[in-house]
């Protein structure tokens, strides 16, 4: 925050400032330079009239002892004052804060018990979602999300199961924290993509925008930043950090779209089975020792298939509630 004009600071301390004027000094005494200024100011004054050298101060002979000692008595109120105001100084901050406190809690109830409501978002759908904030979560298929109906005043914190694409209000002084059971991710403003789904082995964290940290009772927290993935095994704790050529690849599924780069046929279709809510099941297992490398606009499941059977010799078909992989 920008100092205000000394004339200003001045007229405050003399009680002559305007209401948004005196408001925009008392701010301002709240940051680290204005009690800095107001401490330097009353240890000055301080240190003007000592205690037990009142009598300097007076320049003229004093016409009674009455008066004599009246105005000694005054030069001592004003040191006493002048030493309050120092305290104030420490304590205005302190009280600015509790008065901050108080008027949100009792808008907001900051500090009471919030109340959690969950979102899933079953196979075949997808769901954008924004919190009270403005920050905003895209939730893919067989995804469920916990979040405070009001986040707490020092942080904002969410459960994931699943995948989400989170593009986050900055706020440095209330991180966003994004729970996923075996890792968390801490963030003040970005935009990142998350995949951890409990029957999934990895939890993968995109970074598209800004920078994170990962924090686990595995491993010591550390920053991911800009254009990394982090590919967490939950089974060993362990987790390596690339750099893929396209960072955008990992949520492209929000923008209906399916990108498999080299990826074995199984998570393929894992991952088909989610977007349009079926289940496959694998009738000759030589099937899955086949990579796929696809990039598609998520269209009907039958075109999406049917450009598999191109690609490997493979074949697909449908029978009841499941479709069948066998090989040609």
């Amino acid at each position: 925050m920008e100092a205000p004009n000394k004339k200003i600071i001045d007229k405050t301390l003399n009680n002559t400032a305007k209401p948004e004027e005196a408001r925009e000094v008392v701010r301002w005494f709240s940051t680290s330079e204005g009690k800095s200024y107001l401490c330097d100011l009353m240890d000055n004054d301080e240190n003007t009239i000592l205690q037990g050298t009142e009598d300097k101060q007076i320049d003229h002979d004093i016409p009674s002892n009455e008066m004599y000692e009246e105005i000694k008595r005054r030069i001592q109120w004003q040191s006493r004052k002048r030493f309050f105001f120092r305290v104030a100084a420490v304590l205005i901050p302190f009280i600015l804060i509790a008065s901050i406190y108080f008027e949100l809690n009792s808008r907001v109830d900051l500090f009471s018990p919030s109340e959690y409501d969950e979102i899933y978002v079953p196979a075949g759908e997808q769901l954008q979602f924004m919190f009270q904030d403005g920050s905003r979560v895209y939730l893919n298929s067989e995804s469920r999300l916990r979040y405070p109906r009001k986040f707490g005043f020092a942080e904002r914190k969410v459960e994931l199961e699943g995948q989400g694409f989170f593009d986050i209000a900055e706020n440095k002084n209330r991180p966003f924290i994004i729970d996923m059971h075996a890792i968390t991710v801490k963030v003040t403003g970005t935009s990142f993509d998350t995949k951890a789904y409990e029957s999934e082995e990895f939890i993968m964290v995109s970074l598209e925008e800004g920078s994170v940290a990962l924090e686990s009772s595995r491993f010591k927290t550390f920053d991911i930043h800009q254009g990394e993935q982090v590919i967490y095994n939950r089974k060993t704790g362990s987790y390596q950090i690339i750099r893929p050529q396209d960072i955008s690849n990992a949520s492209a599924w929000k923008d209906k779209k399916l990108i498999f780069k080299d990826m074995p046929i199984n998570e393929v279709l894992i991952i088909l089975g989610r977007t349009f809510a079926t289940s496959f099941e694998i009738s000759d297992h030589a099937a899955l020792k086949y990579n796929i490398t696809l990039t598609t606009e998520k269209k009907e499941l039958d075109f999406i298939l049917h450009e598999l059977e191109k690609i490997a010799p493979i074949s697909f078909e449908a029978n009841n509630d499941y479709i069948y992989v066998r090989m040609k």
